[in-house]
């Protein structure tokens, strides 16, 4: 087991030093943020520049990481070391004591309630076994191919017979599982579930430091918290499925984005967006849409503001980078036999059209879902009622890329469900609440979001009326 804390370690080291040599102000993160996006980002370069060696013909093994991070720290610390010194003291906000007694009391109980679901989820996820189907017969059966055979003398991709494997999914959490297994020499599924508690922690960090760049610490921590308690979330990832992977690295990319429409000042955060949307890309084929839509989403808005040169801003660093850095995948992947639905086929109008009757099916069903109280706790009732009160903030700018985005991912799943070959509240059953994961964050980053500007709009006009109280008590003096 400390062999696979040591491989988690060297992938957070990778991540620290490659956030440390992209972002020219790291001290706006903060620590606990900048470890939530090394671990991304680590997982990112690691797991690419291991594909990139196996198709080469190497074999992983644990030095090979080592050596890369060996290599990125070496250059953050002879070209970066000023950085480095404020990532190390990055606790840019208010210190504890300038705070009221109350809030702090506050902010600790959410705090620890953070940590003690995360002790939970940890601890559940080391002493469950693994017993999903897509763990085991998916991302598992690809890790053991990858540790044991290069992918150029693999006769794993092109074998129809595997085919119940998913032959053309992406990469990036199998090359996890192998990372850790070439740091213990050992295919074992105990040593793996290492991957749940971190991924957890670093998603928490992540969402927490996205809301810190603009708010306070006590509605950063509430609303991190609030996402915390989401039972899908928690289940899923203690079971060490992919989806809460690829809801991680949208929360990365989206949050990033949109950090950077409120603060275009520096290009820091697009391009740390950039690396999370590689990171969808290379998890799930569903990021390929839900990287699309964050394009056309951020692009659209900028573009309804007269602002085209951040809207091509957009286009390059998170259409034209993730693609260029996952090109290898897609190039590999064009040569891998399609045996199983293919819905990138299926994005043709003519089949909605042909399946129009399954709309009310598929709408109505969607309301079973997002009520279900044991796995959302009433997160989607409550997204739609603070939208619905806090419409006008909704469609300010920014937070208007953030409802596009939720808004449009919803609706890409919805006309899955409707193309889908199977029937589709057989399909919902196995499926629907796991592709929700993919947007609850942001959901909850959406409803932090409105929910501070309505709170913003009450105090400016408590500020009013009190200014206005005053302007006429003056009057009476005089």
């Amino acid at each position: 087991m400390w062999r696979g804390l040591l491989a988690l370690g060297v992938l957070e080291s990778i991540g620290i030093a490659a956030v440390t040599i992209v972002c020219r102000r790291q001290d706006r993160w903060g620590t606990i943020a900048t470890a939530g996006l090394g671990f991304g980002v680590g997982l990112v370069v690691l797991t690419l520049s291991s594909f990139l060696a196996s198709l080469c013909g190497l074999r992983p093994v644990w030095w090979f990481g080592t050596v890369e991070m060996l290599v990125l720290l070496s250059v953050a610390v002879a070209l970066r070391r000023d950085r480095l010194r404020a990532w190390r003291l990055a606790w840019p906000h208010a210190p504890w004591r300038a705070e009221p007694g109350w809030v702090r009391i506050s902010e600790v109980a959410l705090g620890l309630f953070i940590v003690t679901l995360c002790l939970v989820v940890s601890t559940v996820s080391l002493l469950e076994p693994l017993a999903e189907w897509d763990v085991i017969a998916i991302w598992a059966l690809k890790a053991k191919v990858l540790l044991h055979e290069a992918i150029a003398d693999s006769a794993y991709f092109s074998d129809v017979s595997k085919a119940f494997s998913h032959l053309d999914y992406p990469l990036l959490w199998p090359l996890a599982m192998t990372w850790v297994w070439a740091w213990t020499g050992h295919a074992e599924l105990e040593v793996v579930k290492l991957l749940g508690p971190a991924l957890l922690c670093a998603l928490l960090a992540t969402f927490y430091g996205i809301l810190r760049r603009h708010h306070e610490r006590r509605l950063a921590l509430l609303f991190t918290a609030l996402l915390a308690g989401v039972p899908m979330l928690l289940s899923q990832t203690s079971r060490l499925m992919s989806d809460p992977a690829l809801a991680y690295f949208s929360t990365g990319a989206v949050g990033c984005c949109y950090v950077w429409l409120r603060s275009p000042d520096t290009g820091d955060d697009l391009r740390l967006a950039a690396l999370f949307a590689t990171g969808m890309l290379f998890t799930k084929n569903e990021g390929v849409g839900l990287l699309t839509l964050l394009v056309v989403a951020a692009a659209g808005v900028l573009l309804l503001r007269g602002d085209v040169r951040r809207s091509v801003s957009v286009i390059v660093w998170l259409g034209v980078v993730p693609l260029l850095l996952t090109a290898f995948w897609f190039v590999f992947r064009m040569d891998i036999p399609k045996v199983v639905e293919d819905y990138g086929g299926r994005i043709d109008p003519s089949y909605a059209w042909q399946n129009v009757s399954r709309l009310p099916q598929v709408f109505w069903a969607a309301f079973r879902y997002w009520g279900d109280f044991t796995d959302w706790l009433g997160l989607w009732p409550l997204t739609i009622a603070v939208v619905a009160l806090g419409i006008k903030q909704c469609l300010r700018y920014p937070v208007n890329m953030l409802l596009a985005w939720v808004g449009l991912s919803l609706m890409m799943y919805g006309y899955v469900f409707v193309v889908t070959p199977w029937d589709p509240t057989d399909l919902m059953e196995v499926a629907a609440n796991r592709l929700l994961v993919h947007v609850a964050p942001l959901a909850v980053l959406l409803v932090a979001e409105v929910t501070a500007s309505m709170l913003d709009a009450g105090s400016d006009s408590s500020s009013c009326r009190e200014a206005g109280r005053s302007r006429t008590l003056s009057r009476l003096v005089r």
